[in-house]
């Protein structure tokens, strides 16, 4: 359980947390990611069970490096995602989401005592054994650098999507380097005992730089105007990675992984299953309501698609969504109808990201 949002006086939660996302956009902001999913993995057989979990080779990652993964089931279907970082030869940090930690834990189990009994591999859940605060915003650097943080973590010297040890005054620190923003974050990982000490550093410090505590729905304003998934939101018990726009990263994997002999049947492979796409209305002021049919005609009728995630962006400043849709991906541009209550909106289909499409905010001011 976490904030939601911070609201201040006279403020309702999605005026709260409007202004929190255009704070961190603008400046920065500390976020409690406390309750990320977090495992260890280790052993000699750790990256080769890794390559079995998840779409996404991990055995290739260099020590301190990261990379995002799916995890799927037997059927192909997407269960959860997370980034996965190589500590040592044999020492993995997993991140999962923060409702899917356990379902992960107990899956890794599984495989291992009964699929693949020979493996070396131990699995070891310590989400409550790290806390974790996340700074993120153009300025976040500036902020850690006048906190104390020594300059072999700047984003010059620490590339996006990689893991950094360090003692400071005394306090073990795992800071890594990614991203559900789109801005430049650093995900600061260290003992549940030392948190608030620092967060209460960390907000003195960031005075001077204008910080703002965000919640969880400026998060998801933010991760939907950068296009990206969220997995329980985005995606149900149908959907594969295709369908999210991770067929190449399966074309590319050499090694055998849960799940990918499904994605070869006929279902899987059908031109017409439902992908995730952007959304805009069409009047650039109705939010589309999450849960909106894609119909031709009045309801009841075969359904084309469906509205997943939708918010106001206070930075674009109009409405935009996510969905999955028919065909989607082959569909930009098109004009979609959309029925909700008894009510018609007209929409069209856009590419994603909605913000950043280059991607450039990630290393900061």
């Amino acid at each position: 359980m976490r904030p939601a949002a911070y609201p201040r006086d006279g403020e309702g939660l999605e005026q709260a947390a409007a202004r929190e996302s255009l704070a961190v956009r603008n400046g920065v902001g500390l976020f409690d990611g406390s309750p990320l999913g977090k495992i260890e993995v280790v052993g000699p057989d750790a990256a080769t069970f890794l390559d079995l979990m998840y779409v996404g080779t991990m055995s290739t990652l260099k020590t301190g490096q990261g990379r995002y993964g799916l995890l799927l089931n037997e059927n192909g279907v997407i269960v959860d995602d997370g980034i996965v970082v190589r500590m040592s030869e044999q020492h993995f940090w997993v991140n999962t989401t923060s409702g899917g930690v356990e379902r992960t834990a107990s899956v890794f189990d599984e495989w291992l005592q009964c699929e693949f009994i020979d493996m070396r591999v131990a699995v070891i859940p310590v989400t409550n054994q790290w806390a974790n605060i996340t700074v993120a915003g153009p300025f976040a650097w500036k902020l850690l650098q006048a906190a104390g943080l020594p300059p072999e973590f700047a984003p010059d010297a620490m590339k996006h999507m990689t893991m950094r040890e360090a003692t400071v005054d005394d306090v073990p620190l795992r800071v890594l380097r990614a991203s559900f923003c789109g801005e430049l974050s650093y995900e600061i990982n260290l003992p549940p005992s030392q948190a608030q000490a620092l967060l209460e550093r960390l907000w003195e410090v960031g005075q001077a730089f204008g910080v703002t505590a965000y919640g969880v729905e400026a998060l998801q304003i933010m991760r939907t105007e950068k296009g990206y998934l969220h997995v329980g939101a985005d995606t149900d018990g149908t959907t594969l990675p295709a369908d999210v726009g991770f067929d190449r990263g399966i074309e590319k994997k050499a090694a055998n992984f849960v799940g990918r002999r499904s994605l070869l049947r006929p279902a899987a492979m059908d031109v017409s299953r439902m992908q995730l796409v952007g959304m805009r209305p069409i009047d650039r002021r109705t939010k589309l309501p999450v849960g909106a049919q894609v119909a031709p005609e009045p309801l009841p009728c075969e359904t084309e698609g469906w509205v997943t995630s939708s918010y106001y962006s206070p930075i674009l400043g109009e409405p935009i969504a996510l969905g999955m849709l028919r065909r989607g991906r082959s569909r930009t541009g098109e004009r979609i109808r959309l029925h909700h209550m008894g009510a018609w909106l007209e929409a069209e289909v856009v590419e994603t990201p909605f913000y950043d499409r280059a991607g450039e905010r990630l290393n900061g001011a």
